[in-house]
């Protein structure tokens, strides 16, 4: 169940700019991952630092760009895109 809450605060962050924001500011992979379980604990979701790595883990198996390796990467703005796109992913 752990790992369905991340999948789902995954999704709601996608479309949120203000969680986008607060984790595009950590400074490194354990900051980002402490503060993503803070941030789905107050919209009333249950998981751990290590569900985030499970997590991860399932999905570059689906999408090799998503692991915790690259997560940092990934909730950084590319600096190519004009769009206002931040690339985020949790």
């Amino acid at each position: 169940m752990s790992i369905e809450a991340v999948r789902e605060f995954n999704q709601i962050a996608e479309n949120d700019p203000e969680i986008q924001q607060s984790l595009e500011a950590t400074k490194d992979t354990q900051s980002l991952m402490h503060l993503t379980v803070e941030l789905g604990s107050e919209k009333g979701f249950s998981f751990t630092s290590n569900d985030l790595e499970q997590y991860y883990a399932e999905e570059s198996r689906i999408v090799p760009e998503i692991s915790l390796r690259n997560v940092m990467f990934l909730t950084r703005p590319s600096k190519a895109s004009k769009s206002g796109s931040s690339g985020f992913c949790v």
